[in-house]
């Protein structure tokens, strides 16, 4: 069969040769995108190693998504320095290296997210008091906020 034929934005990223498109899943035959990721080709990581992390990012989530089967909405992923410093995020943020995102997932509070992930996620898990439909969900160190 032809290869897929992507119409989102094209870009490039760090240690790949070929073009990447913002409608492109990161993962084959997942549901994340390298739109939602780069919010949509506007944060380009500048490593290859944020573009690894945001691959292992996709791979820890897509089970997630998969399994509460309901529509994900990234609201922020990677973020380069200015851009993290601009939206009040902590100096070593997870989202500075790919790592991190913050989701809405239709129907469900942050909160009822983090209890359906908390035993098998492998990293953190945090819900914002003044942000209650939001989790943010990294593959850092295994610790949990806002509970």
């Amino acid at each position: 069969p032809p290869p897929p034929q992507y119409v989102g934005r094209p870009f490039k990223l760090p240690g790949n040769t070929s073009t990447f498109y913002t409608d492109q899943p990161i993962i084959p035959g997942g549901s994340f995108t390298w739109g939602e990721a780069t919010r949509n080709a506007s944060r380009l990581p500048e490593t290859e190693t944020i573009v690894n992390n945001i691959i292992g990012l996709a791979r820890a989530l897509q089970p997630v998504r998969d399994r509460l089967n309901r529509p994900f909405q990234i609201t922020s992923w990677y973020r380069p320095p200015a851009i993290n410093a601009a939206v009040g995020g902590a100096i070593y943020s997870q989202h500075l290296y790919g790592k991190a995102a913050d989701i809405q997932v239709q129907g469900l509070s942050g909160r009822q997210v983090a209890n359906a992930v908390m035993l098998t996620w492998p990293g953190g898990v945090g819900i914002y008091s003044d942000i209650p439909n939001i989790i943010h969900l990294d593959i850092g160190p295994k610790r949990t906020w806002g509970f």
